[in-house]
């Protein structure tokens, strides 16, 4: 399992059920033989929408509560020489 870190606007601005709801998918999926280094969430008002270009693949997941925060978020998954296999998730500002 990889780790999972956020950056700074995402620990201080994104609603902790919309970064919950983040976590367990790439959780959920980074098994995934098919799963790309790059994955969009759009977090709607009911529904996240999750895509992913190579191989294209896109998923609408319930999230059980009305959401007031519609925004895009971006996990993108790297090696770091301390921590090894490392998603960061962030804002599309903050690439």
């Amino acid at each position: 399992m990889a780790n999972i870190f956020t950056t700074r606007r995402i620990r201080e601005e994104l609603d902790l059920r919309n970064l919950a709801c983040v976590v367990d998918t790439i959780l959920k999926n980074e098994k995934r033989e098919d799963m790309d280094d790059f994955q969009i969430f759009n977090l709607q008002e009911t529904i996240m929408i999750n895509k992913q270009e190579v191989p294209e693949r896109i998923e609408e997941i319930p999230l059980g509560y009305m959401n007031t925060q519609k925004c895009n978020v971006w996990a993108v998954k790297s090696i770091d020489p301390t921590y090894g296999e490392v998603w960061t998730i962030m804002y599309p500002s903050e690439y």
